[in-house]
């Protein structure tokens, strides 16, 4: 009377998730998982003095490091150029030189009343604040977008050569539409969700910033999870 599931596995969708203590020590080093499947038992590392936050896949995004509140998975926001990751995440998190491949959703709440359209910067840059205000990178959806609109927004984006200089206070900015109302800048409200930035040009699943027991796993190849400490 009972029921079973099986997952069929083959030697193509085994996987070798390799665990970075990243300053810590952990028991476990590696473990097979399955592509599609969950992760299963993760190893918890230790460093003293550190507080263990989790472990973090392929998904650069770290919406609990932004300096700006409004600026999180799902979170409802109308801003223009909030910062959404200073200077320190980007230089730890991002490489020079480097083409990652950028994703997330939009959902419209509303556009307020307007007498001209000014700018459709929805989306996100990367900007430095060296010399006044200067675009590196942006990963924009390059459009405007209706209320009650849900878009899905994949682009690549390449950063800067400069990057590693840490004078140059390089920052995350989000974005989203502007208009003009009586020749003053008005916002729509918007909800950024499944916020993903990866390395390469090839887009993959969305996985949340900390992978839990519970997470399916999105890498159709061997790959590592990093250690997050406070």
């Amino acid at each position: 009377g009972k029921s079973y599931t099986y997952q069929l596995t083959t030697e193509s969708n085994v996987e070798t998730v390799t665990f970075d203590a990243n300053g810590g020590t952990v028991g476990t080093t590696s473990k097979t998982v399955i592509y599609g499947g969950e992760y299963g038992e993760l190893p918890t590392p230790t460093w003293s003095g550190h507080t263990f936050r989790g472990w973090n896949g392929k998904n650069k995004f770290n919406k609990d490091a932004s300096s700006y509140a409004g600026i999180q998975n799902e979170t409802s926001i109308s801003i223009w150029a909030g910062t959404v990751l200073n200077n320190a995440w980007v230089l730890k998190n991002l490489k020079a030189s480097t083409t990652y491949r950028a994703s997330y959703r939009v959902y419209c709440l509303g556009v307020p009343e307007y007498d001209s359209q000014y700018a459709n910067n929805l989306g996100f840059l990367i900007y430095s604040g060296v010399s006044g205000y200067s675009a590196t990178s942006s990963f924009y959806a390059g459009r405007y977008i209706n209320a009650g609109e849900e878009i899905k927004v994949s682009t690549n984006f390449t950063t800067p050569a400069a990057l590693l200089d840490t004078a140059a206070n390089y920052r995350l900015l989000g974005y989203t539409n502007r208009y003009l109302k009586n020749n003053a800048g008005v916002m729509a409200t918007v909800i950024f969700s499944d916020i993903q930035i990866e390395e390469g040009t090839v887009e993959t699943l969305y996985e949340p910033y900390y992978v839990t027991e519970t997470t399916k796993v999105t890498q159709a190849k061997d790959h590592t999870l990093k250690a997050i400490w406070d």
